[in-house]
């Protein structure tokens, strides 16, 4: 997967430092969700989750996406 970074972010031709941030702690104020995760809550036969676990499943989501990231462009 190496070499894979995306135009114009690649740390070896652009020069630039590689810098990954990313706030596990949004959930500690108030959680904003996309559609995809806001149609998770309250949803009949299935989940029948509330805005905090959809918004769990969404950092999950997104810290599984941390290190993908981080190999393709490191």
């Amino acid at each position: 997967m190496r070499g894979r970074c995306a135009a114009g972010q690649d740390p070896k031709t652009t020069n630039k430092p590689f810098f990954v941030w990313y706030n596990p702690a949004r959930m500690h104020v108030t959680t904003v969700l996309s559609d995809k995760y806001l149609a998770m809550v309250g949803e009949r036969g299935g989940k029948d989750w509330g805005v905090d676990e959809a918004g769990m499943k969404q950092m999950d989501d997104n810290i599984g996406l941390v290190p993908t990231r981080t190999i393709r462009c490191g």
